[in-house]
């Protein structure tokens, strides 16, 4: 699979999943990763713009690895976290992000892979993962960074699949939002280059 990052120090001799890349926003005593242990839906987008095959087994393997390790499935569908050992996001105990953290799923995400099915044919998953995206959506229709993933805490007015602290409204996310809808509209990705 695709992994989401080299080493800051990888030499063009070294192997890219050799080697440990520092995470900014984790804890200094737990911040190194391995590099193979890091992974990200972001290589869905060879997909997207048209470099690598939608059944490419290397876009196969990685997907499943991206569903094995960041898919979180909430009440209103599945959501992926942005990478492995991703600290942007509220503490467990929902306190806010301090500059650490615990990655939280982004609805965003729902639309790239959103495109990703639709350029593998799978129109009805795409349309799924747009209503899933849509459903996370804040009260008046704003979408979200990041929403909770944890049990209901009514006390720091987090609920499970709703927006979270995060940035709301998130305008990536909504561009991301009118891209899938007009891809939908063309059946197939608006954005893939000529």
């Amino acid at each position: 699979y695709y992994v989401r990052i080299a080493p800051p120090d990888t030499s063009d001799a070294a192997s890219p999943k050799d080697g440990y890349v520092p995470i900014k926003n984790r804890p200094p005593v737990d911040s190194d990763r391995l590099a193979e242990a890091i992974i990200s839906p972001d290589s869905l987008a060879l997909v997207r713009f048209g470099l690598r095959a939608a059944d490419d087994p290397r876009i196969l393997d990685t997907l499943k690895a991206i569903d094995a390790r960041l898919r979180c499935d909430l009440p209103q569908g599945p959501l992926w976290y942005r990478y492995t050992g991703d600290g942007y996001g509220e503490h467990e105990d929902g306190a806010p992000f301090d500059g650490t953290g615990q990655g939280r799923p982004w609805p965003l995400l729902a639309g790239e892979r959103a495109h990703y099915e639709l350029a593998a044919g799978r129109r009805d998953r795409a349309e799924s993962l747009l209503a899933t995206l849509e459903a996370s959506a804040g009260i008046g229709g704003l979408l979200p960074e990041q929403v909770w993933d944890g049990p209901d805490m009514p006390q720091r007015e987090l609920r499970r699949g709703a927006p979270s602290g995060s940035a709301m409204p998130l305008v990536w996310a909504h561009a991301e939002h009118i891209k899938l809808l007009r891809s939908l509209r063309d059946g197939a990705v608006f954005d893939l280059p000529p």
